[in-house]
Parts: structure tokens; sequence; C-alpha cells
């Protein structure tokens, strides 16, 4: 079944284009050595959000978590339920606490922070149009019966520095379908970008949680 439309904002198509540039020229340059899925991940995330499946979907996103929690290249926070916390780190995840990752009880829980969220980011809008003094927002998470509400959130997201990485399909915007070794298999949606091939950094769970529970 194909996917559904989905209408990019200018401004988002402007940050992919930059981003889908940045991605090139960083994995060109460090593939072999250190490769990063950064970029590429702000790139597809903008495109009304990303689905990672296929058999190295969980591994690279993991993967991209780790990034987004380094804090290296941008501010970021982090939103996911416990269950996909779980998921992704493995029971430790429940009692730890990270800088920057925020795990809630339940799905519902964090929907209703994304929300809330979003009038408060709205309400300290800079002249340039983004919050001030606010880092990415990105959520984490398997849609399921909240795909609809959450569409909505990440949908005018990019104006507040809010999106979304979703384990599983994701028919709004692009979903990315990547094999255990990280190659991108295919890319689904609406301006998906020609990066068949392409190789996104993956983490084991159990390297994961040694970088980030330890």
């Amino acid at each position: 079944m194909p996917f559904p439309p989905v209408e990019a904002s200018e401004e988002s198509v402007t940050v992919v284009r930059a981003d889908a540039e940045a991605a090139d020229a960083t994995l060109d340059a460090k593939f072999g050595e250190e490769p990063t899925s950064l970029g590429y991940l702000l790139a597809l995330a903008a495109l009304n959000g990303m689905g990672l499946t296929g058999q190295g979907a969980e591994d690279v996103a993991r993967a991209m978590l780790l990034e987004l929690l380094a804090g290296r290249d941008i501010t970021a926070q982090v939103l996911m339920p416990r269950d996909d916390a779980v998921r992704l780190f493995g029971q430790k995840a429940k009692h730890e606490r990270v800088p920057a990752l925020v795990v809630l009880d339940t799905l519902q829980e964090v929907v209703t922070e994304l929300e809330v969220g979003i009038v408060r980011r709205t309400g300290q809008r800079t002249g340039a149009g983004v919050p001030e003094d606010q880092p990415w927002l990105f959520v984490v998470a398997s849609p399921g019966a909240a795909a609809e509400r959450l569409h909505r959130i990440v949908q005018g997201g990019m104006e507040d520095l809010i999106l979304g990485v979703f384990l599983g399909d994701w028919p709004y915007g692009i979903t990315c379908t990547v094999d255990n070794s990280g190659a991108i298999r295919s890319l689904e949606g609406r301006s998906a970008p020609a990066w068949t091939g392409r190789y996104l950094r993956t983490c084991s769970q159990e390297a994961a949680a040694r970088q980030l529970l330890t």
C-alpha cells in the first residue's frame, strides 16, 4: 500500500537540504573510522518524522540515541516511554538516570509532555522564529495507537525544535528500512532522499547499556 502524501514546510525542506549535505560530508570523511548518523537523523526526522524498520532498526536507533545524548554537535533532550527504553537498553534503563534522557512510564505521558512542550516553546520563540535557549527535543517511541497524535506533534515540530524518531513504520513521513549492518535498504515516503545503500552507525544493546548506564 503506498504511503499517503505528506506536505513538508518550506522551513523543513531547507533544513533537510542543508543536513543532507552535512550527512554526506560527515560520512564520507569518517566512514571506516567513526561513522555518524546525526546528519541523516536530522534530515529524515525533519520530513514529518522518521520510522525505523528492518533487522537493524534497534541497533541504529541505539546508536542515534547515543549520539544525541553525547551532545557533541547539537544540544538535545530525548523523551521516550519506559517500555521502549527497556527495549533498547535493557532492564537497567528502568532505574538509571541519564542526563538529557527523560523516560516516562507510558506513551500517553510522553505524548502529554510533548503537547505541553509545544505550548511552552511557542511562547518562547525569538524573532528568528525558534524557541530561545531551548535544546532540540526528540521523541523516540513505538507509536502504536498514539500515532495520529504524535503525527500532529511532529508535523509542525521543526518550528519548536521537536522531532520524532519512531520504532516501526511511519506512514506520515519517512520510513527507513535498515539491515543488521546498518545499510539503508529502502526509504519510503514523499521527498524520501536517494540514500539507499548508505550506512548508518549501529550499536548493540550490550554496548549501548555499557556506554549509557555505567
